[in-house]
């Protein structure tokens, strides 16, 4: 990482006039949203038309991160977590296996497509119960947690855009705050679930800068001694906009490497992508669940989505796995 660079570009043209650019960065110095700033950049130069938007340093958020501590919303925040400390810790999130002694190093990625006509389907669902896909497939996956490991109450990570204004927006970098949303089910519908869900994480998205630095302290406080709050990491990426704004024929196409950050964590990946595709990836450890495994995990997933969208007004307790 010191000796070389941490990006690379390569742009290529064939005979016929099509070509691509190629691009390599290291996640220390870029994230997903970042990949979609320098996207809409990079097709503004084929579309004169694009809207120029003002970009602005990494270096300031930097600056406002160290401001942090000593600033009135850190008070704000640690009250707002204190409060939900007081009611009940929430639980460690975490995909069962039937694996009781395994590596921590050795990891994999798994990715599967959906189905066009289902995917269809989950936009229509999201537009007439005014939700967004972000918070239906976090609704899905806590679902998902619920059935198979009974919790009821617990934490589910994401480190989907994690920006919050529209200076942080326009900004190019890696951005490693994690949100945790305090997912609770009760007995109720999906649409009321999905409702709450909504609540959270908009409520716990504004106290995120709080649960990055200081959570740790907050558990120790309350005798729980776990290293990450929760075992289930979400993420969750959309590049589709860029094809109604952008007016440039084109396919977008990548990968990156499977990992689990070295922890015992399962890492969700939803990126809805051009040409109304959405694809699923899961990290995982390759010792913990075989691939057969996350298949089964994948099918559960999409056999809970059909039954919510078969019956808008299905009851949690009636939906199975």
């Amino acid at each position: 990482m010191f000796d070389s660079f941490l990006f690379h570009f390569v742009a290529y043209r064939y005979k016929n006039g099509q070509g691509g650019i190629i691009v390599k960065l290291h996640h220390i110095i870029a994230d997903g949203y970042c990949l979609g700033l320098l996207l809409y950049k990079v097709f503004g130069y084929y579309n004169k038309s694009l809207t120029k938007f003002p970009a602005f340093s990494y270096i300031d958020h930097i600056e406002a991160d160290e401001k942090y501590p000593s600033s009135k919303k850190y008070e704000q925040d640690k009250e707002f977590w204190n409060k939900i400390f007081e009611e009940r810790i929430p639980d460690y999130a975490y995909i069962p296996s039937k694996k009781e002694s395994y590596s921590l190093k050795l990891s994999d990625k798994a990715e599967f497509e959906l189905d066009s006509n289902l995917v269809d389907l989950i936009k229509k669902y999201c537009k007439e119960n005014k939700t967004s896909i972000y918070t239906f497939f976090t609704s899905i996956y806590s679902l998902y947690i619920n059935k198979t490991t009974n919790l009821t109450n617990f934490f589910l990570s994401s480190v989907s855009q994690n920006r919050r204004n529209i200076k942080e927006k326009l900004t190019a970098g890696m951005y490693s705050i994690t949100a945790y949303f305090n997912i609770k089910i009760h007995n109720q519908s999906f649409k009321e679930f999905t409702k709450e869900n909504n609540a959270t994480i908009f409520n716990e998205y504004k106290h995120m800068n709080f649960t990055e630095y200081y959570l740790k302290e907050l558990f120790r406080k309350n005798n729980d001694n776990r290293y990450v709050p929760s075992g289930i990491i979400m993420s969750y990426q959309d590049l589709s906009q860029f094809k109604n704004k952008i007016n440039v024929n084109c396919e977008l196409v990548g990968d990156s490497s499977g990992g689990t950050l070295g922890l015992d964590i399962f890492i969700i990946h939803i990126l809805e992508q051009m040409d109304n595709k959405i694809k699923i990836s899961y990290d995982y450890l390759m010792e913990k669940y075989s691939k057969e495994d996350i298949s089964n995990i994948n099918k559960g997933i999409i056999s809970i989505i059909e039954q919510v969208l078969n019956n808008g007004n299905v009851n949690i307790q009636d939906i199975q796995v």
